[in-house]
C-alpha cells in the first residue's frame, strides 16, 4: 500500500515520451537516449507516437516516486530492429536501471538475446510485450529465457483478441 517506487529505476524500451512535460511523469524522468532509425538528435527522446508515453503513465501511476530512463528504440511509424532494441537495452544497463520495460515485438536475433542474458546477469528484470498479432507466434525479447512475458487484457479482464498467446506468456 505505501510503496511509492522510491530507489527504483524503470527504463523503458519502446516509441519514446509524447509529453516530457505531462504532469503524471515530468518529474520522473531523469535521461533517455534515441536510438530510433528516425533520430535527428541523439538526446531526444520524444515521441510521436503514444505507446511509451502510456508505459509511463501507467508506471508513475503505479508508482509516483519511480525514475525513469528512456530508451527510444521506434520510430514514427512504431518500426525498429532487434539490434537498436539491443541497443536501448544496453542503454539501461549502463543507467543502472532496475527493472526494464520492452514493449517492442520482433524477430529472433542474436544480438538482442545477448543484451537480454546481460541485463539478466546484471540482476536487471526485464518486463516484454507478447506481441499484438492475436496468435500464438512467437516474438523477442519475450521469448527469451528469463524474461517476464506480458500479454494484453480485455475490459473483461480476459485475453485481448490481439493479444499474442503462446507458451511464453505469463500475465494477462
Amino acid at each position: 500500500d505505501n510503496y511509492t517506487g522510491k530507489g527504483i529505476k524503470v527504463g523503458i524500451v519502446d516509441t519514446g515520451i509524447l509529453n516530457m512535460n505531462h504532469p503524471a511523469i515530468k518529474n520522473n524522468i531523469i535521461g533517455g537516449w534515441n536510438f530510433s532509425l528516425d533520430r535527428k538528435k541523439k538526446n531526444d527522446v520524444s515521441g510521436n507516437v503514444w505507446h511509451g508515453m502510456a508505459v509511463a503513465s501507467v508506471i508513475t501511476s503505479i508508482a509516483p516516486d519511480v525514475e525513469i530512463v528512456v530508451a527510444k528504440v521506434l520510430d514514427y511509424f512504431g518500426e525498429g530492429t532487434p539490434r537498436i532494441t539491443a541497443q536501448g537495452i544496453r542503454y539501461c544497463i549502463e543507467q543502472h536501471c532496475d527493472i526494464i520495460n520492452c514493449s517492442v515485438a520482433g524477430v529472433k536475433d542474436r544480438e538482442l538475446e545477448k543484451a537480454v542474458k546481460e541485463a539478466i546477469e546484471a540482476g536487471i528484470i526485464i518486463v516484454a510485450s507478447s506481441g499484438n498479432s492475436g496468435d500464438d507466434k512467437k516474438y523477442y525479447p519475450a521469448c527469451y529465457e528469463g524474461v517476464i512475458t506480458v500479454g494484453a487484457m480485455d475490459k473483461e479482464g480476459k485475453r485481448a483478441n490481439f493479444s499474442t498467446h503462446n507458451e511464453f506468456v505469463d500475465i494477462l
